[in-house]
């Protein structure tokens, strides 16, 4: 894995790899790392090396992490200037339009970028709660898929709610039908 950079617009030095051919850049995916992680967890974990045949695998350093300049005045760390990030790392890859899978905060980073920009073609988010502190749009996507189907709240439920919660979820999202599956054994 060689590390590379691009200088954003601010500044700010961001650092990424890319890895695979994934039938050409038009099969970009961005891999966008958890708080206290680093692009190379996305590595070290295997995803890299599974994506690879079908994607031009990107992690990037989100600024402030790993390779990336690390910066001192909370204002740097806005999410409209990591969105930033995102997009001159896009562009230093020559990717016009790219998707981005997004864990915890990468994945709040991934809904801000699919909302923004027409540039993001999918987004896929994992280890991301649809709390409060989201905002409303966001909350309205959760009330649709995630919330309880007795009480409509998120994480304040019993377990033989979440249960039915997960079983609705799993109708709406492929894929997730057996992850809740496991979960209720």
């Amino acid at each position: 894995m060689d590390t590379l950079s691009v200088t954003v617009v601010d500044g700010t030095r961001i650092a990424y790899d890319v890895t695979g051919s994934g039938r050409g850049r038009s099969r970009a995916l961005m891999l966008l790392h958890g708080a206290g992680k680093t692009r190379r967890d996305w590595h070290k974990l295997g995803y890299v090396e599974r994506l690879q045949d079908d994607f031009t695998v990107i992690p990037v350093d989100v600024r402030g992490t790993g390779d990336s300049d690390r910066l001192y005045d909370i204002a740097d760390y806005g999410i409209e200037k990591i969105c930033e990030d995102v997009y001159g790392v896009a562009d230093a890859c020559e990717v016009q339009r790219f998707a981005v899978w997004g864990f915890s905060f990468g994945g709040n980073i991934a809904r801000y970028l699919g909302a923004w920009s027409d540039r993001v073609t999918a987004i896929a988010v994992i280890g991301v709660p649809f709390g409060p502190a989201v905002h409303a749009v966001y909350r309205r996507v959760s009330e649709k898929v995630g919330a309880c189907d007795t009480c409509g709240q998120e994480g304040r439920c019993t377990q033989e709610q979440d249960q039915r919660s997960d079983s609705r979820a799993g109708r709406l999202l492929p894929g997730y039908a057996r992850l809740a599956q496991r979960r209720s054994r």
